[in-house]
C-alpha cells in the first residue's frame, strides 16, 4: 500500500478473505503524517466497496488533512445510491455531518439508519448525542436507554445527559425490552 494502484489491488485481493486487515492497515496509514497514500487506498476501497463503513469513517479525516474537507460528500452520496438499505452507511454519514456541525441533517441520517435497523446501538447512541446538542433531552434520554439496553459501552451520552440534568434511568424500565429481529414464538 504505497499509493500504487496495482500494488493496492494485489494487496486487496490478498485481503478479500480478511477485509479487517485491509481496513486496519488503512486506519494505521491514515494516522501517519503522509496522507496521499492512504487517501488513494481509501478511494480505491470505496470504488470497489462503496458502502464500506470503515473506509467511509476514515475518509473525512484523511480528506480534511489534505485540505479537501468537502470530498466525502460525493462518496456518501455514491454509497447511499448503491446500497440504500444499509443502515451503517446512514449512521456513518450522520457522524460525518455531526462533526461538520450539521446536527439537523445528522439527526435525519441517524433516524433513517434506525428505521432500517432499530437494533443498532451506535445509531441510538449517536442520535442521542445529536439530540443533546439540540437540547432535545427527553428524546436523547430515550435513545440513550435504547443504546445502553442494546449494549453500547461508552458513557459519554449518559454523562452529557447527567450534566444537563436530563438523565432518567427509570425510563429504561418504562421503555421495555429492546426490539429484536427475532419473532416471538407462536402460541
Amino acid at each position: 500500500l504505497i499509493g500504487n494502484t496495482a500494488l493496492t489491488e494485489l494487496y486487496l485481493e490478498e485481503c478479500v478473505i480478511d477485509g479487517a486487515s485491509a481496513i486496519s492497515r488503512l486506519t494505521h496509514l491514515t494516522h501517519l503524517s503522509v496522507f496521499m497514500t492512504p487517501m488513494k487506498d481509501i478511494e480505491f476501497m470505496l470504488r470497489h466497496f462503496p458502502n464500506n463503513p470503515n473506509a467511509l469513517m476514515l475518509l473525512p479525516d484523511a480528506a480534511r488533512r489534505l485540505g479537501q474537507p468537502d470530498m466525502p460528500a460525493r462518496y456518501f452520496k455514491q454509497a447511499i445510491a448503491a446500497y440504500p438499505e444499509e443502515a451503517m452507511t446512514y449512521l456513518v454519514h450522520g457522524m460525518y455531518l455531526q462533526k461538520r456541525g450539521q446536527t439537523a441533517q445528522a439527526i435525519a441520517q441517524y433516524q433513517h439508519a434506525l428505521s432500517l435497523n432499530p437494533n443498532l446501538p451506535d445509531g441510538h447512541y449517536n442520535l442521542g448525542l445529536a439530540l443533546v446538542k439540540s437540547k432535545r433531552y427527553a428524546e436523547a434520554n430515550a435513545h440513550a436507554m435504547s443504546a445502553y439496553r442494546l449494549g453500547h459501552p461508552m458513557p459519554g451520552l449518559r454523562n452529557q445527559l447527567k450534566r444537563a440534568g436530563a438523565w432518567n434511568p427509570d425510563a429504561m424500565a418504562a421503555a421495555g425490552p429492546a426490539k429484536t429481529d427475532t419473532p416471538e414464538p407462536a402460541t
